[in-house]
């Protein structure tokens, strides 16, 4: 069909609207006011008529006023979304770009995209992981040498690689900042602030993230599935509504999930812990899996809490200490190993072994756990009542 012929099907609609109502108010009137009148006379019979007419012209200025709206309407959303797709383009466009000072405009330009446009926030979240997801080697701590061919920067003494690589870092610091800023809660207001974005989900799954924090923000679900967290990382007084995952991540520094909220399950498994982290007062909704995680620091799980199973299965601890801890369903230690003395001191485990026919019943289980220097007193009735 031609543009003509659509041009004139959709004029024929809009007729059509606008009659098709106007008719059938007029002969609804002229039936309701000959039941309710006296038309015994051509002058009422008159009147009764010209009202019906009143009656339906009102209607197809009210059915012509409302189309109008709606036309209106829809012209005004389509402009906004093809605005919108013009910036996410752009955006996109410049976040490719091989200038640091173009990469943080792109990103500050998607920040406000989602500020004002709350239907695609979750859409611009997903944008900056994507770039945080992308494959990065964070710069070396030392300025480099001249190697081969490379040439230093005068003004830093950097390598053109390193220094490459540090102007993106500060690329990848701005979208770790723009998260931070729009997920974290304030935790002494009931309010949350005009600027948090609600009900958002995270995918850095692989990503390398260096001084990453999402201290007191409240997110979804997320995953963060082999990633590598360079540096320190805090997630202190977090809240995640679903599942987390962090299996096969990497944690190189000094890690804290203070008093953070598991409310979905939440999964370490194969995780690797280079230093000092922290757990405590730490609560854990539906279930925590430690399967095959290594701690090769201290790790602190003092005062968490577990309403769930704590899954901690070939876990390798160097020095641990679940001191007042609380295990409110199953504490699965099997072939466990720890290098130093644990410590359970006033922690709250369920008497008893795994029940083949109660698998869902609340048990503690030392079974081929490793103790290097020796049971500690505390648990000792659980290691020695273990099976097998």
């Amino acid at each position: 069909m031609n543009k003509t012929g659509r041009q004139t099907g959709r004029t024929g609609r809009a007729v059509l609207a606008v009659v098709t109502p106007v008719v059938l108010v007029t002969a609804a009137a002229v039936l309701v006011l000959s039941r309710v009148l006296d038309i015994s006379t051509s002058a009422a019979r008159l009147e009764m008529i010209r009202t019906a007419l009143t009656i339906g012209a009102g209607t197809g200025a009210l059915t012509t006023l409302v189309l109008a709206l709606r036309r209106q309407w829809a012209t005004e959303h389509d402009a906004t979304e093809r605005r919108l797709t013009d910036l996410y383009v752009k955006a996109i466009d410049q976040l490719g770009s091989d200038k640091p000072p173009v990469r943080h405009g792109a990103l500050y330009a998607l920040e406000r995209i989602a500020q004002d446009n709350p239907a695609h926030r979750q859409t611009v979240v997903n944008l900056i992981c994507a770039y945080l997801r992308g494959p990065w080697i964070p710069p070396t701590n030392r300025p480099a040498p001249r190697v081969g061919g490379l040439r230093k920067n005068r003004s830093t003494g950097l390598s053109s690689t390193d220094q490459g690589k540090r102007e993106e870092h500060e690329v990848r610091n701005t979208a770790s900042r723009i998260l931070h800023r729009h997920l974290q809660r304030d935790p002494a207001s009931r309010r949350p602030s005009p600027t948090f974005w609600p009900d958002i989900d995270l995918d850095l799954a692989g990503a390398v993230l260096v001084d990453f924090s999402l201290d007191h923000c409240a997110v979804r679900a997320a995953t963060f599935a082999g990633a590598t967290f360079t540096r320190d990382v805090t997630f202190a007084g977090a809240v995640f509504a679903g599942a987390v995952r962090f299996d096969r991540a990497t944690f190189t520094g000094t890690c804290s999930f203070y008093q953070v909220a598991f409310k979905g399950t939440a999964w370490f498994a194969s995780a690797t812990f280079k230093r000092l982290t922290f757990f405590g007062s730490a609560s854990f909704g539906v279930s925590a899996g430690f399967e095959d995680a290594v701690f090769e620091g201290f790790v602190l799980f003092e005062q968490a809490t577990w309403s769930g199973d704590g899954t901690f299965v070939r876990t390798a601890f160097d020095e641990v200490s679940f001191d007042n801890t609380v295990f409110r369903r199953s504490a699965r230690f099997k072939a466990a190993t720890f290098t130093r003395l644990p410590t359970f001191r006033e922690a709250e485990l369920r008497a008893g072994g795994p029940d083949p026919l109660r698998p869902s019943s609340p048990f503690t289980d030392f079974t081929d756990a490793r103790f290097v220097r020796g049971v500690p007193p505390e648990i000792r009735g659980f290691v020695d009542d273990t099976p097998g």
